[in-house]
């Protein structure tokens, strides 16, 4: 006859244990739900995240931000050539993401006029007139566990009043353009993309001193 003893289980519950003869010895019967608690549900898979994992997660973020956007760039000698005998414009700064660390409009304009003045260029105070230089700045973060990184894109643009022959209607349209794609840690973006946008003010410039030198 098995002889049953009690003794105090996992949790502080009460759980049992059979010792059950079995010819000239015992055997020993484990409770079935301790055992199943300590019954391991499946194999343990341990997977390092490599920075090309992160950089491949994001780049099918930013193509999806590209395709939203429409990226292009239109900065051929024949948009140069519309930039010719424009005296002075206005400059639009887009608003930006929220959570967009270390970026903010006003810095990116501070740092936009200033370029353009040290270049001789002349601003208009307010948007008063017919051409502006436009600057957006989109940024995308990586979903999770990716999530400290960031795809951003910067486009330039100047934005002047041009007539359809066909039609002789007037409109406001792009005639000169440019646009970067690129991928940053989070603690790098602000700086990242005051360079981009630099970069491509400075593109813009050397366009328009081209058709317009002093």
């Amino acid at each position: 006859m098995a002889e049953i003893r009690r003794f105090p289980g996992a949790r502080g519950e009460e759980g049992l244990v059979g010792l059950m003869e079995t010819g000239g010895g015992t055997r020993r019967r484990q409770d079935p739900e301790r055992t199943a608690r300590s019954r391991p549900v499946g194999p343990k898979i341990t997977r390092r995240i490599g920075w090309h994992q992160v950089k491949q997660a994001v780049l099918v973020t930013m193509m999806i931000l590209a395709a939203s956007i429409g990226l292009k760039a239109a900065d051929a000698p024949f948009n140069t050539a519309t930039l010719k005998d424009i005296k002075t414009f206005f400059v639009v700064i887009e608003d930006l993401a929220d959570d967009a660390p270390g970026l903010t409009a006003n810095q990116i304009r501070t740092s936009v006029e200033l370029r353009l003045r040290q270049a001789g260029i002349r601003l208009a105070d307010a948007l008063g007139g017919v051409a502006y230089l436009y600057v957006q700045v989109n940024t995308t973060r990586a979903f999770k566990p990716f999530d400290n990184t960031f795809g951003y894109n910067v486009h330039v643009a100047f934005v002047q009043r041009v007539k359809v022959i066909q039609s002789g209607v007037d409109l406001l349209a792009e005639t000169w353009s440019v646009d970067t794609l690129q991928i940053t840690q989070n603690r790098n973006l602000g700086a990242m993309v005051r360079s981009s946008v630099n970069d491509h003010v400075d593109e813009f410039i050397n366009a328009y001193l081209s058709v317009n030198p002093k």
